[in-house]
Parts: structure tokens; sequence; C-alpha cells
């Protein structure tokens, strides 16, 4: 009788127990720190209560409460931390059958977009390195960093990991001043992490510093005598640049006037014209440019001496004039004589009416000397020039005498006086002869030469006596008479 019952539990049991199925969940885990979560075993065709066991296979607590009903247990994690990463075993008991199942848990952290730093003060042209931080982070050595520059994908330095960030660097020069949008994606790449919670990035603007560039003014030219004036400057720079002007002082100096991109002048006079400095400047450079300004108006504080060099009909009469005008003025002579008016004289002209008297000759010995005489019509006061066409020095005279002395052979040639003024120039040629002086020079020659030399410097000098005698009575302006003079 025992023996049958023996026999007979050993092959029920088993079939007993064989229906039972243990159910656990999650078996692979993935838990946000933070989160409220939990582990459900159920053990199902089991016709008695049944009794579940939890148990860690790492040694270290459960770090959860166990809540447990005739149909199923769970194991409640109220706060996840990394203290829960482990191996949990659920066994569950149905009379004398037991049944258990396996569940890895494992906890992440990837709770905040990353931040970029350094962005917002890059110098043009300098090296400048961003930096992409990830705080929180768990399990740091699963994060992946990468950084897109505009639409491009650009290489980095592998990220670096201290007690609470893990960070990732973008080295770079920047070429220019245009505003560009840098992204820094970071992604944890665990398995079993959702799509939507595996990435995240930031896009920032970067900011270009640069010193002022491409200063401009405007506004600057020529204006009348009690008109306004806006001169305004402007310029490119990262700070904004600010500006200040200099305008011009005595004795051709600048003094600093006013800070700002405008300046206003109000009834402009003479001594408003000038060179005035714009400065534009920020923090990283400054940059000077230059605007001209130039007042028109009429003669002012006019004054006219005069002296009587000789007091009679062939006497010449100084006329001094001096106005302060811009443009530069024109003084004209004129004589009033019974209410009606003539204009004797333009004093500003071009020279003109350029004469050229070589005395004695322009044929001489060696040996002898020649006075040049040179007239022209002209003012301002002109510059003369003599010039020999075929080589030599150029000789300036400031009353239009030269003083040639001590001629020989190579002194003959072609001769250039050139008369310039501000207003135009003129010129006139002429030719030298220096005749080689003869050991035994005829007498019969010598006889009649001398004499003959003499009357024609005499007539020389009379015609240029009628010569100036004449210009005074038409009233013009010209170079004084030919004083010879060594030059």
């Amino acid at each position: 009788m025992v023996l049958t019952l023996a026999v007979i539990l050993h092959f029920i049991l088993p079939l007993a127990g064989a229906g039972l199925s243990l159910q656990f969940s999650p078996k692979n885990a993935l838990f946000k720190l933070g989160d409220r979560q939990q582990l459900t075993c159920i053990l199902r065709d089991c016709e008695e209560d049944v009794k579940y066991i939890w148990k860690p296979l790492e040694d270290k607590p459960l770090y959860g409460n166990v809540i447990s009903s005739p149909a199923e247990s769970k194991l409640i994690f109220s706060n996840i931390t990394k203290n829960h990463e482990n191996t949990i075993i659920c066994e569950a008991r149905c009379k004398d059958v037991s049944r258990q199942a396996r569940a890895r848990v494992n906890v992440y952290s990837f709770p905040k977009d990353p931040v970029i730093s350094g962005h917002e003060r890059l110098v043009l042209g300098k090296e400048a390195i961003l930096t992409c931080k990830v705080s929180n982070v768990y399990p740091e050595e699963y994060i992946k960093f990468e950084w897109i520059l505009g639409d491009e994908l650009v290489p980095t330095q592998d990220p670096k990991n201290n007690m609470e960030t893990t960070e990732s660097f973008y080295t770079f020069i920047p070429q220019n001043e245009s505003v560009r949008n840098v992204t820094c994606r970071a992604s944890l790449e665990l398995d079993g992490l959702p799509s939507d919670q595996r990435t995240r990035e930031t896009t920032v603007s970067m900011h270009v510093l640069y010193a002022p560039r491409s200063v401009r003014t405007s506004g600057a030219g020529t204006v009348q005598v009690g008109s306004n004036l806006s001169l305004t400057c402007e310029a490119e720079g990262n700070p904004k640049p600010e500006f200040s002007w200099r305008t011009p002082k005595h004795a051709g100096q600048l003094e600093e006037v006013k800070v700002g991109r405008e300046i206003l002048l109000l009834n402009v006079s003479l001594s408003d014209a000038g060179i005035y400095e714009c400065t534009a400047s920020n923090e990283l450079g400054r940059q000077t440019v230059m605007a001209t300004v130039t007042i028109h108006g009429p003669p002012v504080d006019t004054v006219i001496s005069m002296s009587l060099n000789e007091p009679k009909e062939q006497g010449f009469l100084n006329k001094s004039y001096l106005s302060n005008s811009v443009p530069k003025s024109r003084p004209v002579l004129s004589k009033v004589r019974n209410g009606s008016e003539t204009e004797l004289a333009s004093v500003e002209t071009p020279p003109r009416n350029t004469s050229v008297q070589v005395l004695p000759s322009k044929w001489v010995h060696e040996g002898e000397n020649i006075t040049i005489c040179c007239n022209s019509v002209s003012f301002p006061p002109p510059a003369i020039v003599l010039r020999k066409l075929d080589g030599g020095r150029d000789i300036y005279s400031p009353n239009g005498t030269f003083l040639l002395v001590n001629l020989t052979a190579n002194d003959t040639g072609q001769y250039q006086v050139n008369v310039t003024n501000a207003l135009g120039y003129e010129t006139k040629n002429f030719t030298i002869h220096v005749m080689e002086t003869f050991t035994s020079p005829l007498p019969t020659w010598n006889d009649y030469i001398i004499p003959a030399t003499g009357l024609g410097v005499l007539a020389s000098v009379a015609g240029i006596l009628e010569y100036l005698r004449r210009a005074k009575r038409k009233g013009i302006y010209e170079l004084s008479k030919c004083r010879p003079g060594t030059v």
C-alpha cells in the first residue's frame, strides 16, 4: 500500500508542476534616473497561494519595496538611482513546486540639452575654441558628439568626462564676419533607449568680432560761406563702432570737437575750411579717414597799397593787393574817368607776350659775357628758368635776368627760357654763338666790331626802355626792366 502511494506521488506531482509558468517583466529593463518603476512577477496555473521571493544576484540591497497578492508580486522602485543597477531574481513557489526568472536592470540619465559656450566673442582671424557641455549624463562612456557648422559636419576632438559633465570641443579660425549657425548634437547610444530620448542638440549663432573697417564719410565737398554743412561718418565693425571727429584749428592742427556719427556746421565761414578727420573705434581697433571741406566766399578784408617810385611821367607805380577769398580772387585794375570805368589790367593771368633779349648780342667771342633779359606779362609772379637744350643745368632767376660769364665755344647752342606760374607757361627758344678768339686777329675787323657792338648795345637798351614806357601806359603787369646780375 505504501509502495503504491509513493509511486503515485512520483508520477502525479511532476505532472502538476509542469503546467506552471512564471512571467517576469520587463526582462531587460532600462530605467531613467529619477523615475518610478517596477518589476512584475506572475506565476500562472497554480491553484494554491503562491509564495514570491525577490533577491538580488549582486551583493547589495534591492532598494525597492515588494507588494504581493495571490495573483502577482511587484518590486517597486520609487526613485531610480544608479544603485538599482543589478540582476534581480524572482522565485515563485506553488506548494512544493518552485519557479524562478531573472531580469537585468540598467539605468540611464540624459536630462538636458547640450550647452554651447565660446561662441559669443569670436575674433576674426584668431583661433577660437567652442565647448559643448552635457550635464548629468549616464553612463557617460556611451555619449557621442557631433558638430555641424551650417550644414557641414566638421571634425571634433574626443569628449572629456568630468565628475558631472561631459564636454566636446571644436577648434577653428573664423574667416569672415558673417553670422553662421553652429550645432552640437549629443547622442546616448544605449540599446533599448527610445529614439526620441536618444539624441539632443543645440544650435547657436556665432558672433564674430572685428575692428572697424570700410570707414567712409559723406557730405564733404565745396559749400558757400554762410550755408550749413553736415558731415556723416559710417563704418563696419563688431561691436558697433563709435565715432569721433577732429576739425581744423589754427596752424594746421586738429582738435576733437564731437563724439558721434554726424557733425553739423552752421553758417560756415572761410575758417571752417580744411581737413576733417573721422575716427571709428571699438575694443578691437580703430580706423581714421579724412574729408576735405572747401568753403567758397567773396573777397573780404581787401587791402590795396600804392607807392610811386619816380614821380614823373616815365616813372613806375607799384600797387600791392591783398584779399582773403576762396577760390583765389582775380583782381582787376580799372581807371575811372568822368563816371566811366576802363579796365587797365587783369592781374591774374598765365605768362604771355614773353620776349627774350640777349645783350650785347647772340654772337660773342670766347671769354666775353652775355646778359639775357626775359620779359613777360603774368600774375601770380612766374618762375623763370633758363635751360641749354643740348645739355646743361637749369638756371633759375627771380627777375628774369641771367648773366653768362667767360663763355667758351662749348656754350654755343640752343637755349630755352621757360616762364611758368600756376595758370600756365610759355617758352622762348634762341641760339647763342660763341666764336673762337684767334691769336692774331685782323686789326681792321677789331676796329669796326667794337664800335658796332657798342652801338648795338645802346640800341637794345633804348628799345627796352621804350617797351617799358609803352607797357606802363597800357596798364599791364610785367617783369621789371632787365638788371644784369650773376645767377
